[in-house]
């Protein structure tokens, strides 16, 4: 099957699934079609990634993203779930290496649901809501194009904190 004839497939199908439905089958059909266009073996990619050139890996770069390329337009429904998707791993991540306690699925609850797990801090909880408030505030910039201020770092960084250390947020 090719990428083209994956795409109309499954967007002529997709208006008989649900949101939920809809995320699951895309992610299972792309990887019944990367899964059948060769064998996959994560060791010789690595071994691979290494011994190319800059250039080698700068136009697989471009295939890579020729191959993402193709899949667009995304639906709206797929493109919001791929940035839950994001928000809860960007979160996660940036509270982990801060020495946040709370997993990711127990971040995603946080996030989608809004209740507090047990065992947990307030603090932390305040800072996966943070963080979120902060990742919104910077989308929101970056539909208005202009440039960041030191004014716009400071509400960033009081968005972060303000639910934890407000004498600190928004200030250096």
């Amino acid at each position: 099957m090719t990428l083209k004839n994956f795409q109309n497939e499954f967007y002529k199908s997709s208006s008989s699934y649900s949101e939920e439905q809809l995320y699951d089958e895309f992610l299972a059909r792309l990887i019944s079609l990367h899964i059948h266009q060769r064998e996959f073996n994560i060791d010789c990619l690595i071994e691979r990634y290494f011994s190319m050139s800059s250039l080698s890996k700068f136009e697989q770069l471009d295939r890579l993203k020729g191959w993402l390329d193709s899949f667009r337009p995304l639906s709206p429904v797929i493109v919001e779930e791929l940035k839950k998707l994001y928000d809860v791993q960007f979160t996660y991540n940036s509270n982990a290496i801060e020495g946040n306690t709370l997993t990711q699925s127990e971040t995603e609850l946080v996030l989608s649901k809004g209740i507090t797990v047990g065992g947990k801090t307030l603090i932390e909880h305040l800072e996966v809501i943070g963080h979120k408030d902060a990742i919104d505030y910077v989308e929101s910039l970056s539909q208005q194009k202009q440039a960041l201020g030191e004014w716009e770092i400071k509400q960033i960084h009081n968005l972060i904190l303000r639910k934890i250390a407000p004498e600190e947020a928004g200030r250096y």
